[in-house]
């Protein structure tokens, strides 16, 4: 605002639209509640909606990690300024060497577990225990989300990992030990967690506001934000 007239404004947005992606996590979290008889604190910080808007308007332009479905989140009005980047996954050398099936699944994440859709990866692996999951991320954040799990050190087919290093030899090990990747996530800009899996080598089952493009085939689309069309997916 205070640049001479001259001076080209450039705004770098980094997720989905802060209203839309606001709105989905809190459906999110409801849903949750509801389901586990629990209460979860919405983890994201949301600007004012006011001066987001507003750095919006003034912007010549708007660059956006993220792809189409991500630019669909954002109000008509900005939709000419904004022009679509990719984003890296996390540097890594290793890739997951197909000899047999392993037939686990990995959760790779950062925190904000209900909006990720780690309660909906849960839910379906307590009800499918043949299955086994590998959950790798720093949740110690989020106590208020594992008291709806009190039962879950006694599950044998869920294991916890905690943060580890994409580049590191433990990842590897688990990535070996794994066939897909699963991320229902409701609002993303493109996840990094996402494209670091595919670099890794794993198949995606993802929800479309994981917000990465698939080749056809190459993938498979969960449905809608429930156990169900998780646990559908995975089948």
């Amino acid at each position: 605002v205070h640049q001479d007239k001259s001076c080209v404004m450039i705004l770098l947005v980094t997720g989905s639209h802060h209203a839309w992606a606001a709105e989905s996590e809190l459906r999110r979290v409801a849903d949750f509640e509801k389901t586990h008889n629990a209460i979860y604190l919405p983890r994201m910080i949301q600007p004012s909606p006011y001066v987001l808007n507003r750095s919006l308007q003034l912007a010549d332009a708007c660059l956006l990690i993220g792809n189409q479905t991500t630019q669909a989140t954002f109000p008509p009005e900005f939709q000419t300024k904004l022009r679509r980047i990719p984003v890296t996954g996390s540097p890594t050398t290793h890739v997951k060497a197909y000899g047999r099936r392993s037939g686990g699944y990995l959760f790779f994440s950062s925190p904000r577990c209900v909006l990720k859709g780690l309660d909906l990866v849960l839910d379906s692996f307590i009800r499918h225990s043949e299955r086994k999951l590998h959950v790798v991320g720093d949740f110690r954040s989020e106590p208020d989300f594992f008291a709806a799990y009190p039962d879950l050190p006694r599950r044998d087919n869920i294991v916890f990992h905690g943060f580890l290093q994409p580049s590191s030899a433990r990842l590897a090990e688990i990535v070996d030990a794994c066939d897909a990747f699963v991320f229902p996530s409701c609002s993303e800009g493109m996840s990094t967690s996402c494209i670091t899996c595919l670099q890794l080598g794993l198949f995606p089952i993802v929800t479309e506001h994981a917000c990465i493009d698939l080749p056809e085939r190459c993938g498979i689309w969960i449905a809608d934000y429930t156990e169900a069309a998780v646990s559908s997916a995975l089948d």
